[in-house]
């Protein structure tokens, strides 16, 4: 048997198939949460607008308008078409690129991939602000050095409307005014599990975050701060050029090529 008629094998059907999954999971994290659970009730599952008011309180006029945006953004362009391709080389070097992807490990390692993309939808429906999500994935990026994600995240804080001078100051963000105690703290959670000091987490540090975060909150955030750091390795790791999902994941609206 050819390697590419393996069931599992990179590039078969299956691969393709578990790639398009995983792609669909992580173009729903780009649309709002009443649009996501709108989408998947509702154009997924068949909920009819009168059960889908039930089970979410919404008005009918809210249930069918959530449908609508969702299949809007959802629609063009396809959430699949920039990773069900399996032809790695036409990711390898997309115009103007200055660098090059070294391997698909979308590709390689569908399995994996999918599961790492479920792990980061549950990571941000724990209930965590959007905005410290935006941030904790930013700063973590910048510290890695991590090309893709940090163009995607800034595009993806800048479409939810954050400012831009506070993207610019998150690489300073001890001496800038303009973030609030609780997103310092998630900031220097942030960078302290993204560089594990030699000696571990010291108690001072560990009560000052403590001070702006729940048990629970606590617990989230620090597997949020795993998250970002795992995509941020496989990213540095292969090269994952900086933009070249953007359609997929509909970021060119932040309109900052």
């Amino acid at each position: 048997m050819d390697a590419l008629d393996h069931p599992s094998s990179p590039g078969s059907a299956l691969a393709c198939a578990d790639e398009a999954t995983a792609a669909l999971l992580q173009w729903l994290e780009c649309i709002t949460p009443e649009e996501r659970t709108a989408f998947i009730l509702g154009g997924l599952f068949s909920v009819g607008d009168d059960e889908l008011a039930r089970l979410t309180g919404w008005r009918l006029d809210q249930c069918r308008a959530y449908i609508q945006q969702a299949r809007a953004q959802l629609r063009t362009p396809a959430p699949t078409s920039a990773f069900v391709t399996c032809a790695p080389q036409a990711l390898n070097h997309p115009e103007g690129a200055t660098m090059s992807q070294r391997l698909n490990y979308m590709q390689q390692s569908p399995q994996l991939f999918k599961k790492l993309i479920e792990f980061s939808t549950q990571v941000k429906a724990s209930g965590i602000e959007e905005a410290i999500h935006d941030l904790v994935n930013i700063r973590a990026s910048q510290l890695n050095g991590c090309a893709f994600c940090l163009d995607m995240h800034i595009k993806q804080a800048h479409i939810r409307g954050e400012r831009d001078l506070r993207l610019h100051h998150i690489a300073i963000w001890r001496e800038s005014p303009l973030f609030e105690p609780r997103e310092r703290a998630a900031l220097a959670w942030t960078e302290l599990l993204t560089r594990i000091p030699e000696h571990g987490v010291a108690d001072a540090d560990y009560e000052q975050v403590r001070a702006q975060f729940s048990e629970k909150e606590l617990s989230d955030l620090t597997f949020h701060v795993m998250a970002i750091n795992a995509w941020n390795r496989v990213n540095v790791a292969f090269q994952t050029v900086p933009g070249i999902h953007d359609k997929a994941f509909g970021l060119e609206k932040a309109d900052l090529s």
